[in-house]
């Protein structure tokens, strides 16, 4: 921040001002998952906001919103995130506990296996992921 980058600053700003209102909102700790979906949020919203500026003609805004997505894509690539492999072994070791299918509600599958992945291993969890990894389980 001393070297007066402006974009890098005003992103930031943002992205602890909306963190801190999860904080003070929410009755759950603050997690990876929770730091990486404001993340994303914030990138997307950038890269509309850019291709809208692109369309208007208003490189200048352009430029600075794909500035601001980079600083995002930065941050985001600092959260260590759960793999395909490891939720699809958590889910697989809570639906056969003792080697015998268990058949759980999807609610408590899915809740139990954010618990495990987010607390117990302290890895953000991409949710869209995580559901098909537990519909697959649900089907079978």
């Amino acid at each position: 921040m001393r070297n007066k980058d402006k974009n890098r600053l005003s992103i930031l700003r943002a992205v602890l001002t909306d963190l801190s209102g999860r904080v003070k909102t929410s009755s759950h700790p603050l997690t990876q998952s929770s730091v990486l979906q404001v993340l994303s949020k914030h990138a997307s919203q950038g890269e509309e906001s850019a291709k809208s500026f692109d369309a208007a003609k208003r490189t200048d805004l352009a430029q600075k919103e794909s500035e601001q997505v980079k600083v995002l894509h930065e941050y985001m690539l600092g959260i260590e995130k759960a793999s395909e492999e490891e939720m699809d072994q958590v889910v697989h070791r809570l639906v056969w506990k003792d080697g015998v299918e268990q058949k759980p509600q999807m609610r408590n599958l899915r809740d139990s296996a954010v618990r495990i992945l987010e607390v117990d291993k302290g890895k953000a969890i991409d949710m869209k992921l995580l559901m098909g990894i537990i519909k697959k389980y649900m089907v079978t």
